[in-house]
């Protein structure tokens, strides 16, 4: 009884941090709009709560990276993403967008393998689908951070951000 509480001591703080938090908002400009969130970790001390959401409004479905601030002066932003310890990486097939205000990225509708297949948003949440861990690296001429996410609750999360 007693391993079985240490294992339990050990474990929930891992089992807790793994889950998505899903939520949805009205308003009268762009009805209700679904969501989910979850916080991830990074190799830059600065920046201890890197987010990543999955977001559906107006039949549009999104992922936003809410992660540091990279400068103004920084503008060539690369995604790479690579899952689990899978050989494969994916990079950002076209530009993203990042707004300094709410220091956030908004990931492409697209991504290349290494082949230079393209791979479109939907294919990459199958895959965050049947994986364990997502690893995002962010680069420009100025850095290169990293982070990772759970996808642990990733399918019942999407399924959420879709019904």
């Amino acid at each position: 009884m007693r391993y079985i509480l240490i294992i339990l001591i050990i474990l929930l703080p891992a089992i807790s941090l793994a889950q998505w938090n899903c939520e949805s908002k009205t308003d009268e400009w762009s009805g209700t709009r679904r969501y989910a969130i979850a916080i991830g970790t990074s190799d830059d001390t600065a920046y201890n709560e890197p987010t990543l959401s999955v977001d559906k409004n107006e039949e549009v479905l999104k992922s936003v990276c809410r992660l540091t601030n990279i400068g103004d002066k920084c503008r060539k932003i690369k995604i790479r993403l690579q899952f689990d310890n899978s050989p494969d990486i994916y990079t950002n097939a076209r530009k993203c967008n990042y707004s300094n205000k709410t220091q956030e990225i908004i990931f492409p509708y697209s991504f290349k393998n290494k082949e230079e297949e393209c791979i479109n948003l939907p294919c990459i949440y199958e895959y965050m689908k049947i994986h364990r861990v997502l690893h995002i690296r962010v680069s420009d001429e100025c850095s290169i951070r990293n982070y990772e996410f759970s996808l642990s609750g990733f399918p019942q999360a999407l399924n959420y951000v879709l019904k």
